[in-house]
C-alpha cells in the first residue's frame, strides 16, 4: 500500500488504512478455507 502524501495527507492515511481492511479480510478469509478444502 503506497502512501501519498501530496494528496489529502488528512485523508490518504484513513483511506489506505481502511481500504487496506477491506482488500485484505478477503484474503486472510479465502486463503485459510482454501487450504483447509485442499488438505
Amino acid at each position: 500500500m503506497i502512501v501519498d502524501l501530496k494528496s489529502t495527507p488528512h485523508k490518504t492515511p484513513r483511506l489506505i488504512v481502511e481500504g487496506g481492511l477491506v482488500n485484505l479480510a478477503p484474503i486472510f478469509i479465502e486463503v485459510p478455507t482454501f487450504t483447509h478444502f485442499k488438505n
